[in-house]
């Protein structure tokens, strides 16, 4: 999910491995850009600016792109659109395009790294086309929320949340969430395609609903990698201390077959003890529905993890 230390762990996973980094596959904006225009926009002070390391590559680097244009086969309705694929779901023109990414990579004789933002309601989809080797890094929800704030892009990702809510507004595991919040806030309901397609989508409900979608949404991908094959990793323990970037650079070895220095991952959420809550119940209601009689393996979450995501289940 956002800003939980992907970018972190995947520039450092690019930067001692033969991969090619695949930044964000799924993100809008890939096809509206050329390769000169994304070199100017990730340039080392912007990249400084949303705290993600500064490296000899860039977001985009690895990506093939037309001449002139954008990505090749990226299409803008990939980012939210379709957001929940089961295994057996047919994406074509998504499959095309991850696998040339794919095709990509291996012209170079370069293993793909794919580091998604937007494929958590897609992992079983994901998992069925691609086979990969899958980590899964997860932070807990305050830490998530105080990092949205403090690079003021709250709106943005929280219009996000509630952008994949209204477009898959029929999907089963978010329709009963969908009704309860278009019921409650007539602005949301009545959004036009124009205002759900950006950032004002966050002040069409009130902050105790806002809060409520993305820690339903923070369950819901967290429950989508409970499985035994995911390396689920606490983004806190990266850099906690010595040990715990030993152990998480061991993981990964074991996991993944991948060299990683953790030794500047920074101390997330340090002394952060807090238990997010839904401030209205139903969504705890919601949340049991959405998961009834689904194998969730929870033994590869760290302790502070489970906690977390068992008092949402409890609710």
């Amino acid at each position: 999910m956002w800003r939980t230390g992907g970018t972190y762990l995947a520039f450092s996973l690019r930067e001692r491995n033969p991969v090619a980094l695949f930044y964000e596959p799924l993100h809008e904006d890939f096809s509206k850009f050329t390769r000169e225009e994304w070199d100017r926009f990730s340039e080392p002070a912007v990249a400084a600016a949303r705290r993600h390391p500064v490296k000899s590559f860039h977001y985009l680097s690895d990506y093939p792109f037309l001449s002139g244009a954008g990505v090749a086969g990226h299409r803008e309705e990939f980012a939210f659109r379709r957001f929940v694929l089961v295994a057996d779901a047919d994406a074509p023109d998504l499959a095309d395009y991850l696998a040339g990414l794919m095709r990509h990579a291996s012209t170079t004789g370069r293993r793909s790294l794919f580091k998604f933002c937007r494929g958590f309601l897609r992992q079983s989809w994901l998992k069925a086309r691609l086979d990969p080797i899958t980590v899964y890094l997860a932070r807990k929800p305050e830490g998530m929320r105080a990092s949205y704030a403090r690079i003021g892009a709250g709106a943005y990702f929280y219009s996000g949340y509630l952008r994949i809510l209204a477009l898959n507004r029929n999907e089963p595991i978010l329709a009963p969430v969908h009704e309860f919040v278009a019921a409650s806030h007539r602005d949301y309901a009545d959004a036009d395609e124009a205002r759900i397609d950006s950032v004002a989508l966050a002040g069409t409900v009130s902050p105790e609903t806002i809060g409520d979608v993305f820690l339903y949404f923070w369950a819901l991908a967290l429950a989508a990698h409970a499985d035994p094959e995911v390396l689920t990793l606490d983004a806190a323990a990266l850099g906690a201390d010595a040990r715990s970037r030993a152990e998480g650079a061991e993981a990964l070895a074991r996991h993944a077959g991948l060299d990683v220095d953790l030794s500047d991952a920074l101390a997330l959420d340090a002394g952060n003890t807090e238990i997010s809550r839904f401030r209205q119940p139903e969504f705890g209601r919601f949340l049991r529905r959405a998961l009834e009689g689904a194998r969730l393996d929870t033994r590869g979450f760290s302790a502070a993890i489970a906690r977390q995501f068992e008092a949402l289940l409890c609710e």
